[in-house]
């Protein structure tokens, strides 16, 4: 399986894909190469900062993948500093890096990472949620936690000419960072 996450201190946003067909049906249904089998916002139960809330986290990523099968390949979106990013204080890109680091220890399988700019590219929050609705067939839409609520929410903010603020976001953006990896983004 390839578990695909969008890193953060108090939750992740989680997305795991099948790799390639192993013979097995999951859920009565066959799912096919590349395919996404779940997403969901995985939540953090320590509110401490620093590694040990980074490790906090791994071992809730670790505990929420573990019920879809074993993680064969990580793929992980890796914080970066900007020039003239304003909007964000880059301190805050270190526990996402711990985060990662935590992550990548905890899971100890291959790892790929990419950049925002890599898998997104400049693409504003909302255009993003849409891109990687896009490429989601109905079956795989249908697995991706509180995807509703999260459509409902990014209607409500175009109108008003804002950025959703749905959590749903940080699972779509796994989502996201896992077609990047399959080729599918």
């Amino acid at each position: 399986m390839i578990l695909a996450i969008d890193p953060g201190l108090r939750h992740c946003g989680c997305a795991v894909f099948e790799p390639s067909w192993d013979g097995k049906m999951r859920q009565s249904v066959v799912i096919a190469p590349g395919e996404l089998i779940s997403a969901a916002l995985v939540k953090n139960t320590d509110t401490g900062r620093g590694p040990a809330a980074a490790l906090a986290m791994a071992t809730a990523v670790g505990a929420w993948s573990r019920k879809h099968g074993a993680v064969k390949t990580l793929v992980l979106e890796y914080p970066r500093v900007y020039p003239g990013m304003r909007d964000n204080d880059p301190n805050d890109l270190i526990e996402l890096a711990c985060v990662d680091g935590a992550l990548a220890a905890w899971f100890s399988v291959p790892v790929r990472h990419y950049y925002p700019s890599e898998w997104k590219g400049q693409v504003p929050a909302n255009p993003c949620a849409r891109q990687v609705v896009k490429r989601l067939n109905a079956l795989e839409l249908a697995r991706v936690e509180k995807f509703d609520p999260f459509f409902e929410a990014l209607l409500r903010a175009e109108a008003r000419g804002k950025d959703v603020a749905h959590s749903t976001h940080n699972t779509l953006d796994a989502v996201g960072i896992g077609l990047k990896y399959l080729g599918r983004f």
